[in-house]
C-alpha cells in the first residue's frame, strides 16, 4: 500500500512538472508521457498515442544526431537539441527543445528503453544563436553543392531548389520552383515512377539512386541520379519529399561507349577467328578448282560447274577479307600517302559507283600532312562510304569529300571514346541523304548490322571501314541529323618519318616456273597439300612440313639443301617469323616468303600484333598458283 502511494505521488509529480517527459522503448515507441507533453501537443488529458518519437517530430526515421539513439546504443546519458513536432497540432512544430536522455535498464542489466526530459529552448539566447549559425552553415553548404538539392510537395510540385539547377538543367531557381515532376521528367520514365508513388506514400519512404531523364531548358535530356526521403507532416502522413539529383549523363554515356568498344573488340576477335579458318578452306577450294580447270576442254560439261564453284568461293573469300578487315587482322602494306593525290585518283571510280543523279564535290585541304597507310584499303573506305551514302540518298543529292589538317586535343578525347591526342589528317564525307536515327547510329559499325532489306546488304560495309581505320592507327566518328545529312569523320595520324620511294607493284606477268628447292611449312594439312601441289606443278623441288619445330630440325641437319622458306605466319609451335629468324641465324642468305590469312594479336591475349614490313615478301591467303609463281621468282631472282 505504501509502495502504491509512493508511485502515485511520483506519477503526479512527473505529471505536474513543467518539463516534457517521455518513456520510450528500444524501438523508439512512446510508452508513457506526462501532462506537459500532452499540453504541448494539445492532446486531451490522459490521452496517449503510442507512436514512434521521431514521427511526432515530423520525420520518417530516427533524427540525425539524435541523443535517444545514442543512449539506446551506449547506455550513457546524452544531451542534444532537436525539433519537436505534433501529429495533432502544429503549435510547436518549429520549436527546438533541449533533450536530456538517459537509459532505462531491466532486471538483467540490459537496456530496455530511455527516459527523456525536454525543455523548450525558445527563450534561450545561446540556443537561438547556435541554431542561426547552424542554419547559415547548412544553407551556404547546400547552395555551393554541385548537385541539385530540392524539396517538393506530395503532388510532385517543387517548393525549393538550390542554385546548382541553373548549371545542370539551365533553369533559374524561380523558373524551377512551382514546376511539377511531370513537366520535367521524360514521359516514359514518369510512367514507370508514377506506379511507385502510392507505395511510397503508404510506406512513408523515399528512394535511392534512381536514374531518370530530365528535361534541360534547351530541350535536350539529361540523366539524373536521384535519391530522396519522405517529409512527414503534422498528421503523420507524407506531405512531400526532399532529395538530391546528381547529373550522371556524361558518366553513363562514357560507360556506354566503353561497353560498345569492348563489344566490338570481342566481336572482332570472334569474326577474325572464323574468317581465318574460312580463308584456309576457301584457299583449298579455289586451288583445286584452278588445277581442275587448267587445260580442261571448254566443251566439258563439268567445266561450268567448276567455274561456278570457283566464283562462289571467290565471293566468299572477299567476304572473309571484309571480316578480317573489321577484326583488324588483315595484312596491310602501309606506305606514305598524300591523301589529296590518292582521293583525286579515285574520283572517277567513286562517281561511277554513286551514279549520275548524285553530285560528288571534292574539297582538298591545303598543304596536307602525309599519312602512312595502305592506299588500297583507303580506296575501299571511300568506296564503302560512298555506296552507303548513295543508298541513303533518294533520287538526287550530293556527297561532299573534304580534307584538312587537325590537332586533336585532350578535351576532345575525354568526350569521344577511342580518340587519342595528336596531329591528324581529317577526311570528312557528308551526304544529303535521309540521315541516321539516334538509336541506330551507335550500332552502324557493328558487323552484320544493316537497315537494308534482307538480301540487299551484308552489314559489313561500315564495319569494314571501322576495321580499316583502326588497323591504320586512326579513328572514325559519325554524326547525323535525320532527314538532312550524315557525316563521317576519319582521322589518320600525321606521318613524321622519312619519306622514301614506294615499292613498285608486282608486274602482271606470265606464270613462271623454277627448279629450286623449297621448304614449305603450313600447319593446316589441306592448305599444305594444295600449296605443295602448286609448287610441284611449277617445277620446284618441295619438302612439305606441317610442324614448324620438325621443319627447323630438318633444316638444321642440312641447311644448304634449301633455297627458299615458304611459311605460314601463324602456327601453334613456332610462328613464321620465329622460324625464319632461327633459320637465317644458321643460313643468313636464306630467301623467305610469308603466307598469312591474318596477322594475329600476339601471345596470350596481348595487343602487340606480329607485323610484316612493307619490304618483306608476303602472300595474302587465299592466293592463286599464278600469284605464288610470281612472288617466288621475284624473291629468288632478287
Amino acid at each position: 500500500m505504501k509502495v502504491d502511494t509512493e508511485i502515485g505521488i511520483l506519477t503526479r509529480l512527473l505529471d505536474n512538472h513543467p518539463a516534457v517527459m517521455l518513456l520510450i522503448d528500444t524501438s523508439h515507441t512512446i510508452l508513457w508521457s506526462n501532462q506537459a507533453y500532452q499540453k504541448t501537443l494539445n492532446l486531451p488529458p490522459g490521452r496517449l498515442i503510442k507512436d514512434k518519437c521521431y514521427v511526432k517530430m515530423g520525420h520518417s526515421e530516427p533524427c540525425f544526431d539524435c541523443p535517444v539513439t545514442e543512449v539506446l546504443k551506449s547506455g550513457d546519458p546524452c544531451l542534444g537539441l532537436i525539433q519537436l513536432g505534433s501529429t495533432e497540432s502544429s503549435q510547436s512544430i518549429n520549436n527546438f527543445w533541449i533533450i536530456e536522455a538517459s537509459a532505462v535498464f531491466d532486471t538483467t542489466g540490459e537496456i530496455s528503453g530511455a527516459f527523456i526530459v525536454a525543455h523548450d529552448s525558445s527563450e534561450c539566447d545561446w540556443v537561438k544563436q547556435n541554431l542561426e549559425n547552424k542554419e547559415h552553415f547548412i544553407r551556404e553548404l547546400v547552395e555551393t553543392l554541385g548537385v541539385i538539392v530540392w524539396t517538393c510537395d506530395e503532388n510532385g510540385v517543387f517548393t525549393y531548389v538550390n542554385l546548382a539547377v541553373e548549371k545542370i538543367l539551365g533553369y533559374t531557381r524561380n523558373e524551377y520552383v512551382n514546376m511539377a515532376v511531370s513537366d520535367l521528367m521524360h514521359p516514359n520514365d514518369y510512367r514507370k515512377i508514377e506506379k511507385d508513388v502510392p507505395r511510397l506514400l503508404q510506406e512513408k519512404k523515399g528512394w535511392n539512386n534512381v536514374i531518370v531523364r530530365w528535361l534541360h531548358k534547351n530541350g535536350s535530356w539529361r540523366k539524373l541520379e536521384s535519391s530522396a526521403v519522405a517529409i512527414i507532416g503534422a498528421d503523420g502522413e507524407v506531405i512531400g519529399f526532399r532529395g538530391i539529383d546528381r547529373d550522371v549523363s556524361d558518366r553513363l554515356d562514357l560507360m556506354a561507349q566503353l561497353a560498345q568498344a569492348q563489344k566490338m573488340e570481342a566481336m572482332g576477335r570472334f569474326a577474325g577467328g572464323i574468317a581465318h579458318d574460312s580463308n584456309n578452306m576457301l584457299g583449298v577450294i579455289l586451288g583445286y578448282c584452278e588445277i581442275a580447270l587448267d587445260g580442261m576442254d571448254p566443251s566439258n560439261e563439268i567445266r561450268n560447274c567448276l567455274e561456278q564453284i570457283k566464283s562462289a568461293a571467290g565471293r566468299s573469300a572477299d567476304l572473309a577479307k571484309q571480316l578480317l578487315t573489321y577484326a583488324r587482322k588483315q595484312v596491310t602494306k602501309p606506305e606514305v600517302v598524300d591523301l589529296n593525290d590518292r582521293i583525286t585518283k579515285t574520283l572517277t571510280l567513286l562517281r561511277r559507283l554513286i551514279g549520275e543523279n548524285i553530285k560528288l564535290t571534292w574539297l582538298p585541304g591545303k598543304k596536307l600532312w602525309p599519312v602512312k597507310a595502305d592506299h588500297h584499303q583507303l580506296d575501299q573506305v571511300l568506296s564503302n562510304l560512298c555506296i552507303n551514302s548513295r543508298d541513303a540518298i533518294e533520287e538526287v543529292g550530293e556527297i561532299t569529300i573534304s580534307t584538312k589538317n587537325v590537332r586533336v586535343k585532350k578535351a576532345m578525347c575525354e568526350i569521344r571514346t577511342g580518340f587519342i591526342p595528336g596531329d591528324y589528317v581529317l577526311i570528312t564525307l557528308t551526304d544529303t541523304g535521309k540521315g541516321i536515327k539516334k538509336e541506330i547510329i551507335d550500332h552502324i559499325f557493328d558487323p552484320f548490322f544493316t537497315t537494308k532489306p534482307v538480301g540487299q546488304g551484308t552489314g559489313l560495309g561500315l564495319s569494314t571501314v571501322f576495321g580499316i581505320i583502326k588497323q591504320n592507327n586512326g579513328f572514325i566518328y559519325a554524326f547525323s541529323e535525320p532527314g538532312k545529312y550524315t557525316s563521317f569523320e576519319i582521322f589518320l595520324p600525321k606521318y613524321s618519318g622519312v619519306i622514301t620511294e614506294k615499292d613498285e607493284e608486282y608486274l602482271d606477268v606470265e606464270v613462271q616456273t623454277g627448279t629450286e628447292s623449297v621448304l614449305l611449312v603450313e600447319d593446316e594439312q589441306a592448305k599444305l597439300e594444295i600449296v605443295d601441289l602448286f609448287l610441284k606443278r611449277l617445277g620446284y623441288n618441295v619438302t612439305a612440313m606441317n610442324s614448324s619445330k620438325k621443319a627447323l630440325q630438318l633444316f638444321q641437319k642440312n641447311p644448304d639443301k634449301f633455297d627458299l622458306l615458304l611459311t605460314d605466319m601463324v602456327m601453334p609451335e613456332l610462328r613464321g617469323r620465329q622460324l625464319m629468324d632461327k633459320m637465317k641465324s644458321i643460313k643468313p642468305d636464306l630467301k623467305y616468303i610469308f603466307m598469312s590469312g591474318f596477322i594475329s594479336t600476339g601471345e596470350r591475349g596481348t595487343d602487340s600484333p606480329i607485323k610484316v614490313s612493307a619490304d618483306e615478301p608476303l602472300l595474302q591467303k587465299p592466293f592463286s598458283q599464278k600469284e605464288l609463281a610470281t612472288i617466288i621468282r621475284k624473291v629468288l631472282d632478287s
